[in-house]
């Protein structure tokens, strides 16, 4: 099924609106790094409640992020590279309290995307895609679920054996992804090997 670019942003849209459930996850994350996200007007906006960070179950809104979403579905990509969104990201990076960096208006204008293939894999018959080089994160993930397909994971559910198992696919397949992928335009990136179920 096709959409068109600006009902792309609808879900995240309704989602930054109405909000979600922070997860145990991101309340840990959020704990974590709190000092450091705390030197972030923006941060501490959104992911902080009377100063202090979101807890599990409660709900996160980013009206921020809808705004920036709706401003996208109105004027469209350029605005991204070159309008009030991207001089609203330079003058964040380059003004940045903790590790500003050098980003200009020119660097945004001059970036050109380069659209991919996605990867293509299959786990126990359901067809898994994702990003292709140079993102690492598919081809990992493809390998690895490659490795486990020989392995009924069912039969373990949360025992030892099973959890070492999923451990030991992602460690080979985190080996593969440190010594054979980069940027396919600099280095020759074996795709078809990494995800072949041999």
């Amino acid at each position: 099924k096709n959409f068109s670019f600006e009902a792309l942003f609808n879900p995240a849209i309704e989602i930054a609106e109405r909000g979600f459930p922070v997860s145990k996850r991101l309340a840990y994350f959020i704990e974590q790094e709190k000092e450091r996200l705390a030197l972030f007007q923006s941060s501490q906006q959104v992911l902080f409640r009377n100063g202090e960070p979101y807890r599990e179950g409660e709900i996160l809104l980013q009206n921020d992020l809808a705004a920036t979403f709706r401003q996208l579905q109105q004027k469209g990509i350029k605005d991204f590279y070159y309008g009030d969104i991207a001089r609203d990201m330079v003058r964040a990076v380059r003004h940045a309290p903790y590790h500003p960096g050098f980003l200009s208006l020119e660097d945004l204008a001059h970036y050109q995307i380069r659209e991919r293939l996605p990867l293509r894999g299959t786990y126990r018959g359901l067809e898994i895609y994702s990003m292709g080089p140079p993102s690492s994160g598919g081809t990992t993930l493809i390998e690895a679920l490659q490795i486990l397909e020989f392995y009924d994971l069912a039969y373990y559910g949360r025992k030892t054996e099973g959890i070492h198992l999923v451990a030991e696919a992602q460690f080979l397949a985190f080996e593969d992804r440190n010594r054979y992928l980069g940027d396919p335009e600099f280095s020759e990136v074996p795709v078809d090997k990494l995800l072949s179920k041999q």
